[in-house]
Parts: C-alpha cells; sequence; structure tokens
C-alpha cells in the first residue's frame, strides 16, 4: 500500500529497482531510467552521446569521491520478497556492501537491479561541474546521457547526473554536473 502522490508512487517503485524518474523534454510522459544504465567500469567501451571539449567550458570545478570499493551486496525484500546477492563479475565477490532491504525488492530481477546501481557507485569517483554555453548544435546536456570531457589532450567520459540553467539577458548557460571514474 502507498499513502501519497501519484508521482511518489511512481518514484519509490523506481528506486526500489535502483532507477529514478524523469520528465520526457517534448510531452507529458514520465521515463524511468536505471541509475547506472552502463555499469562505470564500461564507460570506456561505450561512445559517448556527446563531446565536450574544454575550449567551450565556460568555468569547470572538480570534486574527488572516495567510497568504498564494494564488489558484492545482498539485497532483500521483506516478509514474502526474494533474496539476492549481486556480485560485480570479474570479482571475487568478497568486499560486502551494508545489505539493502526493501519491501517493493519482491523480483528476483528488481533486486538484481537495485544491486548493480549499488556497486556501481562505488570507488573513486570525480564530480566535474561544467559552465557552459548552449550550443546550436547540441543544446542542452540531457540529464543521464553519456558525456565525453576533453581537456588538454586528456580525456573524461561520464553520466549527466544534475543540470541547471542561467539565463540573464542575452545569454544563457547550463550547468552540468557529470559522474566520472578515472
Amino acid at each position: 500500500s502507498h499513502t501519497g502522490s501519484h508521482i511518489e508512487a511512481v518514484t519509490r517503485i523506481a528506486e526500489a529497482a535502483g532507477g529514478y524518474v524523469q520528465a520526457a523534454a517534448a510531452d507529458r510522459t514520465l521515463i524511468v531510467r536505471h541509475r547506472y544504465p552502463i555499469v562505470p567500469w564500461d564507460w570506456p567501451l561505450q561512445t559517448p552521446d556527446f563531446s565536450l571539449p574544454a575550449a567551450v567550458t565556460l568555468r569547470e570545478s572538480v570534486e574527488w569521491i572516495e567510497r568504498p570499493a564494494y564488489n558484492a551486496v545482498y539485497v532483500s525484500g521483506e516478509g514474502a520478497g526474494v533474496l539476492a546477492r549481486v556480485r560485480r563479475s570479474g570479482t571475487a565477490g568478497d568486499f560486502l556492501a551494508p545489505m539493502v532491504t526493501d519491501p517493493l525488492n519482491t523480483a528476483s530481477q528488481a533486486a538484481s537491479q537495485r544491486g548493480r546501481a549499488i556497486l556501481a557507485d562505488t570507488g573513486p569517483q570525480i564530480r566535474l561541474t561544467l559552465e557552459t554555453p548552449i550550443l546550436p548544435e547540441v543544446g542542452i546536456y540531457p540529464v543521464g546521457s553519456m558525456v565525453q570531457f576533453t581537456d588538454h589532450g586528456a580525456s573524461k567520459m561520464g553520466l549527466v547526473r544534475a543540470l541547471s540553467l542561467q539565463a540573464a539577458f542575452p545569454r544563457v548557460r547550463q550547468i552540468l554536473e557529470i559522474e566520472c571514474r578515472e
């Protein structure tokens, strides 16, 4: 059972499976997205949705985040739920994250996806905050898109986690928060 609005219910269901809810840009549709559609250890193999050279960046800040490098987690339902041990492939699965219990984890696939999101959000991370103009070729970088940022010949691949717009006539800027890995 749920007490609250419809959007709160949808958000809660998405969170239980390691996701989030995003409004579609062009119509009245909700999109449930996985927090990590591609796990960070596979990012170097991916083609980015967008490339962003440092030359068009007006301001840049970097925050280093150190999280434990968990490689396994137990995800459990409550009562009639499931119990899933999710392990990062290619590892021994010997460094366990704290167990996650959620009453909405009633199917193994949802528990597996929640565990995947937990393991993807581990280890050393970089949070890039970039201010750029809105380029006609790209427009606004959507939250959840994969961006490759190149600065002095070095590239970082990451996911856009947050976006804000600043408008002061005649200029409009976007501020991107991008989650990256080394």
